[in-house]
């Protein structure tokens, strides 16, 4: 018995390592096949219009018309309010009057001269020439200046004669004469009107030798003169480059204002600019616009959202990658959109950096409204015909980083075959080597079938564990032999 129980003992524990301690079931299975990996980056964001427009008016003027209300549905161009235009339109024709003028001058200006114009400066500059001629020869004559000397001399010549009266008149005057003192006074008094006589004759002579034509005559003459012959000139000659190009700038600056006064007139009517809905109205009629704006105008035939994507994933992101949305209080079809517009510009908000990235859907159901929630997951790479597995069915050594998945060899036995990872998400990842289609992959569940008894383990039939501390489950020898129940670790019957 002895030697039997040492080779018994011997036999089994040789044996015992090739016992499974765990019993193993399977609980998932998967045949190997080809399918898509589609890899996202998810971020959230909120419904907004894809236009949203303010509108106002540019003028002062009281407003006349408002046609719409809150929620009214419009087309493109429809009048949606307008103010009074009186002003507006006397503006718009005191424009087109001097735009005509300004080309009427340029036409005339660079229109040949006719014959009959150029005889009309001719015979300006004649008339000109003539009038200068006179100018010049307005004066006293010779015949006026010798006048002027002879009544100089008689003048004089009386002078002298009353001198001489007087002196004579005092040499023979004697005291006692009765009308001494008459004749006395009448000398002195002849004497003094002949020197007032001179004076004004030698003024006379002066005056009249020295009147000729004024220099503002001349200079008045001399300048018409001037301007008709250069009139004349410029007639034979045409108009000179920089008068075109003066004439031109006219016409320019009238076309300006023209345009300004019919937009300002245009800006008196406030027009859809595409079709949409009122979101909003602030004005009534008999009102003065204010800076605010007066109507918003929002387009719901598709929508935008703005994404907030880190730094450390924006290089995934590029325009024109699709989108697929889900928005939390819609349950209608699948939501896709495009990505349309990455700021390039970032935003940092408590050290965390991030793009605002624009994604506008391809197509807007009815009951989407705006500012609903959204998740956006941004489609960064399709990997199709690929073998795609998921990650449940994948073990991943943390140590060496190698990955395996049990594969079914036959039936009730598996084997881990090692395998090559491509393109990954949270759920799935793509197999490059290691697996082939049709092979079937599973999942073994495995529950404890052993504990810490250390007994004896015998390689006979029937035989169990013997005085183990708990050490088989009911049947928890290796089949089909059958192993004891514990603690006793007696056989079943046919054990």
């Amino acid at each position: 018995l002895i030697a039997l129980g040492a080779g018994a003992f011997l036999t089994v524990r040789a044996q015992s390592a090739a016992l499974p301690r765990r019993a193993a079931t399977v609980s998932e299975t998967m045949t190997v096949s080809l399918g898509t990996l589609t890899q996202t980056l998810k971020s959230t964001g909120d419904l907004a219009p894809a236009e949203n427009t303010v509108l106002n008016f540019s003028t002062s003027a009281i407003i006349t018309e408002v046609n719409v209300k809150a929620g009214d549905v419009v087309k493109a161009g429809d009048v949606l309010a307008r103010v009074d235009t009186t002003a507006l339109d006397a503006r718009v024709r005191d424009a087109q009057i001097s735009l005509q003028q300004a080309q009427n001058a340029l036409k005339n200006l660079t229109a040949p001269a006719s014959d009959i114009d150029i005889k009309l400066a001719e015979n300006s500059v004649e008339a000109a020439k003539a009038a200068l001629y006179s100018a010049s020869q307005t004066g006293s004559s010779d015949t006026d200046i010798q006048i002027a000397k002879y009544r100089e001399e008689i003048a004089k010549n009386q002078l002298w004669q009353a001198q001489l009266n007087r002196d004579i008149s005092n040499a023979s005057a004697r005291p006692n004469q009765p009308n001494a003192n008459a004749n006395k006074i009448q000398s002195d008094s002849n004497l003094a009107s002949s020197e007032i006589s001179v004076e004004i004759a030698q003024s006379n002579l002066d005056s009249t030798a020295g009147k000729g034509p004024s220099e503002s005559s001349l200079g008045s003459a001399n300048a018409q003169l001037v301007s008709a012959q250069a009139n004349l000139d410029s007639l034979k000659a045409g108009p000179t480059d920089t008068q075109v190009r003066q004439a031109q700038i006219a016409i320019d600056t009238a076309q300006l204002a023209l345009d300004q006064a019919k937009q300002a007139l245009q800006d008196a009517v406030l027009t859809a600019p595409f079709d949409g809905i009122v979101a909003a109205v602030n004005v009534d009629a008999g009102e003065v616009p204010a800076a605010t704006g007066a109507i918003t105008l929002i387009d719901v035939s598709t929508y935008t959202t703005t994404l907030s994507i880190d730094e450390k994933d924006i290089a995934q992101i590029h325009v024109g990658q699709q989108v697929t949305l889900d928005v939390k209080s819609f349950t209608g079809a699948a939501v896709t959109g495009t990505v349309t517009r990455i700021e390039p510009v970032p935003s940092s908000t408590s050290g965390l950096v991030t793009y605002r990235v624009e994604v506008t859907l391809n197509k807007a159901a009815e009951a989407l409204r705006p500012g609903m929630t959204t998740v956006a997951n941004v489609v960064l790479s399709n990997h199709s015909n690929v073998i795609v597995v998921p990650n449940r069915f994948i073990t991943t050594n943390a140590t060496t980083g190698t990955s395996t998945v049990k594969v079914q060899t036959a039936p009730g036995t598996y084997s881990d075959v090692p395998v090559t990872l491509g393109a990954q998400t949270d759920s799935e990842s793509v197999i490059t080597s290691g697996v082939n289609v049709g092979q079937t992959l599973v999942i073994l569940e495995t529950t404890s079938a052993t504990s810490s008894g250390n007994g004896l383990f015998f390689n006979i039939p029937g035989s169990g564990r013997l005085n183990g501390n708990g050490g088989g489950g009911a049947g928890g020898g290796v089949p089909p032999a059958g192993g004891g129940a514990p603690p006793a670790g007696g056989g079943f019957p046919g054990g």
